[in-house]
């Protein structure tokens, strides 16, 4: 049993830990205080907390409370242990509302004809932000959070104060803390151990011989014509002292790569953010070289004789791992301010949250459409300051505009390729 099991019983009301000794039946040979006091006296506190801890945080004791529980109650729980064992209430309601899983067990009967039918309806919209549920007393949610409370498998942090009969109720807003004791007996239990790193160094044993798919093959073409293109070009390309592309330059590009685009629409570069970011990418694989005003082609023979997943993992290394790409440029319905100026390199947070936001897609199942609202709760619940540090201010001044579904969507297309939108 850790410490920290014990200090976190410490900020629990003796009013709580009486309900919870009686209702997981603990024998204690101290007496727990009156329901009456709102904190244990000081005389036998820490010993009341040492008898609690040890008979609550038992792995015998845990394995016949996780027994009770309920489709739901189990749903949150191992979420919860999941994602680190802490995340706030709400956010928590957030994803089981938008994903639907509070209606889980009214879908056992669910047949594999509906199930696919489900899944292709699940095709991301974009457009709108992200409404919290309203809290409800006897919600499914919150009665589960209730008996969960109950059983002493959460708590609250410290910092919510929730006292009496209030501690279990489940419209509060606030951090609910998974004990580390209970965190090992769920795992052992349900057999949460296997990590998605595991999962995925195992499937990467094969991957030579796996699909790579079309957007892969796609981007290598467009990089190798680009690269062409310029190669035949004697004179080069013009770069201008902003750092884009001379429009007679770009209209080169556009003509020989054979985008949909229609010429006079192509005012600046910038306004094609896909070729600006074929332009980057070749400089900085070494593809192109920009000597006094003007873009070279460099020998590329080396680059394009390697295997294409080599090519492909060196571009992914370096538009995910670099400052390569600043996305914070093109996501719209978002405002940063101050902005970033044109071609800046992106800012430390923003390589940071592409990396998070990449790692949460490795949890999701290939092969099936991923609701990008669900995607966007759940990954709230594990980085809960993506993009800001939590000293950046309050919750909902964070989560303002940034966590828009086209705005994480747009952060995800350039975490794999930016432009394509």
């Amino acid at each position: 049993m850790e410490q920290s099991d014990i200090e976190l019983l410490q900020t629990v009301s003796a009013y709580h830990l009486q309900t919870v000794v009686k209702a997981r039946n603990l024998p204690l040979s101290v007496k727990v205080p009156h329901s009456g006091l709102s904190t244990i006296p000081s005389a036998s506190s820490s010993i009341a907390n040492s008898e609690i801890a040890q008979h609550l945080f038992a792995a015998d004791s845990l394995r016949a409370a996780l027994a009770e529980l309920g489709g739901i109650e189990v749903l949150i729980l191992r979420e919860l242990v999941a994602c680190g064992g802490r995340a706030n209430s709400r956010d928590l309601a957030l994803y089981f509302t938008i994903s639907d899983l509070l209606n889980t067990t009214k879908k056992t009967n669910t047949s594999a004809e509906d199930t696919e039918e489900m899944d292709l309806a699940q095709v991301p919209h974009y457009g709108s932000l992200l409404q919290y549920p309203v809290p409800h007393p006897h919600g499914s949610f919150e009665q589960a959070l209730r008996n969960l409370l109950l059983l002493g498998l959460l708590f609250w942090g410290k910092q919510t104060n929730f006292s009496g009969r209030d501690y279990t109720n489940g419209i509060h807003d606030g951090v609910l803390i998974v004990p580390l004791a209970v965190q090992e007996v769920v795992r052992q239990e349900w057999q949460l151990g296997e990590t998605w790193q595991e999962t995925i160094n195992q499937e990467s044993e094969d991957e030579g011989q796996s699909d790579l798919g079309e957007g892969i093959r796609k981007l290598q073409r467009h990089l190798y014509l680009y690269w062409s293109t310029v190669a035949t070009l004697r004179e080069g390309l013009s770069v201008l002292s902003s750092g884009l592309l001379a429009r007679s330059s770009l209209r080169v590009i556009v003509e020989h790569l054979g985008t949909k685009l229609q010429l006079d629409q192509v005012r600046a570069e910038n306004e094609v953010p896909y070729l600006l970011f074929l332009r980057l990418l070749l400089i900085s694989i070494g593809l192109l070289q920009e000597r006094k005003g003007v873009l070279h082609a460099a020998p590329a023979d080396a680059f394009f004789s390697l295997p294409l997943l080599e090519r492909a993992r060196r571009c992914y290394h370096l538009v995910v791992e670099t400052a390569l790409w600043n996305e914070l440029l093109y996501l719209p319905d978002v405002v940063a301010r101050p902005g970033p100026s044109l071609l800046d390199p992106a800012h430390e947070e923003v390589i940071h949250s592409r990396t998070v936001v990449i790692e949460r897609l490795m949890h999701e199942p290939i092969g099936r459409w991923c609701d990008l609202t669900a995607f966007v709760a759940r990954t709230k619940l594990y980085s809960p300051y993506l993009l800001f540090p939590r000293s950046s201010g309050p919750r909902a001044e964070r989560y303002d505009g940034i966590w828009s579904r086209v705005a994480l969507l747009k952060q995800l297309s350039a975490a794999c390729w930016p432009g394509w939108a």
